[in-house]
C-alpha cells in the first residue's frame, strides 16, 4: 500500500480536477507510516473521546438544573417534522398514563402504596385515577411535590404522532418507514416485572407509532 498509493494518487490527478483533492485525498500517503508508529488505530483514535465531551447532535440541550422535572420527562431528543395531531381513545390515554406513572421513579412511593392496599391486579384499572385523588385529597395533612401533583393530573387529550424520533443517540423509526431499507430501527426491547415478583421478563416489539404526548402543568 505504501508504495501503490503514490501512484494512484498520480492517477486521480490525471482524472479529477485540483479541487477535488484536500487533505483527506492525500492522507492515505501517511497512513501505512502512522501504523507502523503507533500500532493498531482503534487503541488510540479519538471518537470515543469526541463522542463523551460533545453535546449529541440528536438532542435539544441539557436540562436546566433551576427547573427540575420528572426523570421520565429529562429524555431530550429530537422528533420528526412530520407531525400528526389526533385524539386519544379512553382506552389509549388509560394506558399510555399507567406506564408513564409506572416508569417514574419519583411516584414508585405511591405504587408501591396502591400496591399494599389494593394489590397488582387493579393497578392497570385504577392506579392513575387513584393517584389523583390521594394526592389532591383537601382533607389530608400531606403537602406532595408540586411535580407529583401535575403528573397525576395526566396528559392532555390531543397528541402528536410521527414516524420518526432521535433520543440518546438514538434514532428510531416506525416499521412501515424501516421496511425494505437495509438498515431497520423499528424494533424495541424492555424487560418488564413479573406481578411485582422481583423475577424479569424480556419483551419484544416493533414500533407501528411514535406518540409524544403533553403534560400542561
Amino acid at each position: 500500500m505504501e508504495e501503490n498509493i503514490i501512484v494512484t494518487s498520480t492517477k486521480l490527478e490525471k482524472i479529477f480536477p485540483c479541487g477535488f483533492f484536500d487533505v483527506m485525498e492525500h492522507l492515505p500517503i501517511h497512513l501505512v507510516q502512522e501504523v507502523h508508529l503507533g500500532g493498531p488505530v482503534q487503541t488510540r483514535w479519538m471518537y470515543p473521546f469526541e463522542r463523551r465531551n460533545k453535546p449529541n447532535l440528536n438532542d435539544e440541550g441539557d436540562i436546566d438544573p433551576l427547573f427540575p422535572s420528572i426523570l421520565i420527562f429529562n429524555q431530550n431528543g429530537q422528533e420528526s417534522k412530520k407531525r400528526e395531531k389526533r385524539g386519544f381513545t379512553d382506552m389509549e390515554m388509560q394506558s399510555v398514563v399507567t406506564h408513564i406513572l409506572l416508569n417514574c421513579p419519583e411516584i414508585q412511593p405511591y405504587v408501591n402504596l396502591f400496591v399494599n392496599t389494593w394489590g397488582n391486579e387493579a393497578i392497570y384499572t385504577e392506579f392513575s385515577k387513584w393517584l389523583r385523588k390521594y394526592v389532591y385529597d383537601e382533607y389530608s395533612s400531606v403537602q406532595y411535590l408540586q411535580l407529583v401533583k401535575e403528573v397525576a393530573l395526566g396528559p392532555e387529550s390531543q397528541v402528536l404522532t410521527m414516524n420518526k424520533h432521535c433520543v440518546n443517540g438514538f434514532k428510531f423509526q416506525t416499521e412501515e418507514v424501516s421496511r425494505n431499507k437495509k438498515t431497520n430501527n423499528s424494533g424495541v426491547y424492555i424487560q418488564g416485572d413479573v406481578d411485582g415478583t422481583g423475577q424479569t421478563i424480556e419483551y419484544y416489539g416493533v414500533i407501528h407509532k411514535i406518540i409524544e404526548v403533553t403534560y400542561s402543568g
